[in-house]
């Protein structure tokens, strides 16, 4: 997944300390959610998320391919963020 081709990321309007992503491309192209808890469970990267708007009226976070789209962006975003530090 690539920043600002596959996903978009913009400040949450209800919670200055969270970012809302835009899914640009793909399967779910328009919906956005956002991260709740990350953490680490047994050497796994476990996380939340929420759907805050979709095209797609019945998706549901409990979707295995936005699931498995989700931790993509997630990966992504940390990839990015330790490349910038």
């Amino acid at each position: 997944m690539i920043e600002n081709v596959d996903y978009s990321l913009s400040p949450s309007d209800n919670d200055v300390d969270h970012w809302n992503i835009r899914l640009m491309t793909g399967e779910f192209a328009d919906t956005v959610f956002a991260f709740g808890a990350i953490g680490l469970k047994e050497d796994n990267l476990t996380f939340d998320f929420e759907i805050i708007s979709s095209p797609y009226p019945d998706l549901k976070v409990s979707d295995t391919r936005l699931q498995s789209i989700a931790g993509e962006v997630l990966y992504s975003v940390m990839d990015n963020a330790s490349e910038k530090q």
